[in-house]
């Protein structure tokens, strides 16, 4: 039969075509020798659109009925994508992803528009979760409307739930929302916690439980404990998201890069969020450090000590260096980096009350300038509020450079 051979050469198997031919002809009563002509004319248009004989096959399976069509009918869909705003390789991709797309009407994708704008959404939302997820114009009105309505009774505002669809449209389609919220509660999370760490990365919403377990196992694997992981996914939700290939490529590479497995885990623990820097990004925030005339050793201790300096501007840790040499604490970063956490405002009016009032402030001295806000006013009298206020309006930049 010549629409066998046609098929097996582009690549189909016979289980393959079968199928096409099952429902074609046996249901839709359509011809083989009409499928036959169909197919020499739709396949070759889909290979000179960019497509590989692998995905269009792909396509015709998933879309069963595609070589019942006309070419023209075929192309006005193309057509239909292009009007409403998406490019070529959007829509390219658009039906790669839900081939079942030529089922559908213009005047349904339209319709399927405009009550996806009425939960709230803008029309370029709208356009967008569609380009990412063009999936959701198979499912009825009614579905996604309800979906929607149960995800703002977890007690998410509209507002709220706009944002986390529009990063994650699958959300609104998932049969998984609920179970992914008992499921993050089951390791220690309140439910309150669980909802506001979805609000945070929105992927939470499609999580399963056996994923949260094997990447609790291989995190263990790599020296954490039990509660130090629950307590990074705490502080860093995004992170049940990474996968634990990346997670150990940037394990292993800190250690490459001088630390020990200990510090890694340490400086991991309280600052998870280092998983989502890139390596690059990493041993270029090193090199700036050394730049700046810190040694190697000096580099490690301070981020191991302050790991949010991975986070910090290198304008900003400049700036800090620059302050405190100015003032006689240029040991200050490898001594005590965790105070540079406080900003220079505070601490320079702090600094000059001091000065004002008869005390030199020195290394040996200098935990003064980063009192909480309590114990300093107990002991001089003064709240954060008044000493910036009479100390601190000067420009930094003159402060103290003639010392």
């Amino acid at each position: 039969m010549m629409l066998y051979e046609y098929m097996y050469s582009l690549g189909y198997k016979k289980e393959q075509i079968d199928k096409i031919l099952n429902y074609c002809v046996n249901v839709r009563r359509y011809r083989i020798d009409g499928l036959y002509e169909k197919a020499k004319v739709i396949f070759p248009y889909f290979i000179s659109l960019g497509y590989t004989n692998k995905e269009v096959i792909k396509i015709s399976l998933e879309c069963i009925s595609l070589y019942t069509r006309s070419l023209d009918i075929i192309k006005r869909k193309f057509d239909c994508l292009y009007e409403l705003g998406y490019t070529k390789e959007e829509v390219i991709r658009m039906i790669y992803s839900f081939p079942r797309i030529f089922n559908l009407k213009k005047e349904t994708i339209n319709n399927k528009i405009l009550l996806i704008m009425n939960l709230g959404f803008s029309r370029k939302e709208t356009l967008d979760i569609i380009k990412t997820d063009p999936g959701i114009l198979g499912y009825s009105f009614i579905n996604l409307k309800n979906k929607f309505n149960y995800l703002l009774s977890l007690g998410y505002s509209q507002k709220e739930l706009i944002k986390m669809i529009n990063q994650n449209p699958i959300i609104l389609v998932s049969n998984k929302p609920s179970k992914s919220i008992d499921v993050i509660c089951k390791f220690g999370f309140t439910r309150e916690k669980a909802i506001k760490m979805c609000k945070k990365c929105p992927n939470l919403m499609v999580i399963t439980e056996e994923y949260i377990n094997e990447k609790i196992k291989n995190m263990m694997d790599l020296g954490y404990t039990y509660p130090q992981v629950i307590k990074m996914h705490n502080k860093f939700s995004k992170l049940f998201t990474y996968g634990i290939d990346n997670i150990i490529e940037r394990f292993n590479k800190l250690i490459e890069l001088g630390y020990s497995k200990k510090q890694v885990i340490i400086m991991t623990v309280v600052s998870p969020a280092i998983f989502s820097y890139s390596i690059s990004s990493i041993v270029k925030r090193i090199d700036d450090l050394i730049s700046l005339g810190f040694t190697k050793e000096e580099v490690i201790n301070m981020t191991v000590s302050l790991p949010s300096l991975y986070g910090f501007s290198i304008d900003n840790i400049r700036e800090k260096k620059e302050f405190y040499d100015s003032i006689g604490l240029s040991r200050l970063f490898v001594v005590d980096p965790k105070q540079l956490i406080q900003g220079i405002k505070l601490t320079y009016a702090r600094y000059m009350f001091l000065k004002s009032i008869g005390m030199d402030i020195d290394m040996n001295n200098y935990i003064l300038l980063f009192w909480g806000q309590k114990a300093f006013k107990c002991m001089f009298g003064i709240d954060n509020e008044e000493v910036i206020q009479q100390y601190g309006n000067k420009e930094i930049d003159i402060k103290v450079r003639t010392k």
